[in-house]
């Protein structure tokens, strides 16, 4: 007994818990590293993101030029449920995007899988989080917005 937790339960958890993962030999960086044990209810976020103004023709939301966009994920595993992403302003004036994406993933190769369409605000910092709810376990390599 460890902390009042048996030792080998806590090791278990360990083991299946979300984590940077890589194929091939051990090191700090490389093409192949992955976010991977990716189940129910758990969260991934990164900070901070800038979207610098297109060249493309915009729209105005509050009184603010926005882009529409999608996200490109690329993902493999054996998963069906949602992936609630969250897009949050560090400018709280703007109001923070939110997107669900229906996820039902049966690859052991790496799949890319697109977003519907969603406005982000240019020039504005903001931060991305993915949310997944629901069966099964994948692993989440990248992902990528595109100007649509």
């Amino acid at each position: 007994m460890i902390d009042g937790i048996n030792y080998k339960e806590k090791e278990e958890k360990a083991l299946n818990s979300l984590r940077i993962s890589q194929d091939g030999p051990d090191r700090e960086v490389g093409e192949d590293q992955y976010v991977s044990h990716i189940h129910n209810t758990c969260v991934i976020g990164y900070k901070y993101f800038e979207l610098q103004p297109p060249t493309a023709p915009t729209t105005f939301t509050n009184s603010s030029k926005s882009t529409n966009m999608t996200l490109n994920l690329t993902i493999r595993g054996e998963a069906k449920g949602k992936f609630n992403i969250k897009l949050i302003y560090k400018n709280s004036t703007y109001e923070n995007v939110n997107i669900c994406f229906e996820l039902n993933c049966k690859n052991e190769t790496w799949t890319s899988f697109n977003t519907d369409k969603f406005p982000l605000i240019e020039g504005e910092i903001f931060a991305i989080f993915f949310r997944y709810e629901g069966e099964g376990e994948f692993e989440f390599k990248d992902f990528s917005f595109k100007k649509v």
